[in-house]
């Protein structure tokens, strides 16, 4: 995400998530010059974590599915349609400030996990 996100190409702060019947998932962003949608290319490790991630922190309780990944410069965050339950990387390890946008303050329940 990160990678992509450096590279100063994508139109919007995230990048969309398809899961595919085989359980794959493919990344992809719109370009901020063509508004035209670029698949992300990943590496086979890239591909096992982002598969683990979709199998083992979402598709649970309430059924929601890893919808995008929104990507900051401090964090990332791996989120659900609705924006309600999002699970949040911080580069620097410190508590978020924000969850979704930065441009809200809003209240939001955290937990560390590992």
């Amino acid at each position: 995400a990160y990678r992509e996100f450096s590279k100063g190409q994508m139109k919007d702060d995230y990048i969309n998530v398809h899961e595919n019947p085989d359980g794959t998932v493919n990344l992809k962003y719109e370009n901020v010059n063509t508004e035209d949608f670029v698949e992300v290319t990943m590496s086979q490790k890239e591909k096992k974590s982002l598969e683990k991630i979709e199998a083992k922190a979402f598709h649970h309780g309430d059924m929601e599915y890893l919808y995008l990944i929104r990507v900051y410069e401090n964090q990332v965050e791996f989120e659900i349609a609705n924006g309600r339950y999002s699970l949040v990387y911080s580069r620097d390890g410190h508590k978020p400030k924000y969850v979704n946008t930065p441009d809200t303050k809003r209240h939001f329940k955290l937990k560390k996990i590992s």
